[in-house]
């Protein structure tokens, strides 16, 4: 299966994307390895913040019925 995954990445792949136009795809895997506080610095979020693209307070999140 290595071998097989390592000539797809190389070569790459015909995949018929959402909208059906057919693309080469060339799959990469990818891992990193963090603790909590790297992973904060890494993504921006702190704790009891919310993401920056975000609208919705902290606070608000669990109100599902809310726009």
């Amino acid at each position: 299966m290595i071998v097989a995954l390592e000539s797809l990445a190389q070569d790459g792949f015909a995949l018929t994307c959402a909208d059906g136009h057919v693309r080469k795809c060339y799959p990469i895997i990818a891992g990193i390895m963090a603790d909590y506080e790297e992973q904060v610095l890494i993504t921006g979020i702190k704790k009891a913040q919310h993401c920056s693209i975000c609208v919705v307070p902290p606070n608000e999140r669990e109100n599902l019925t809310k726009r």
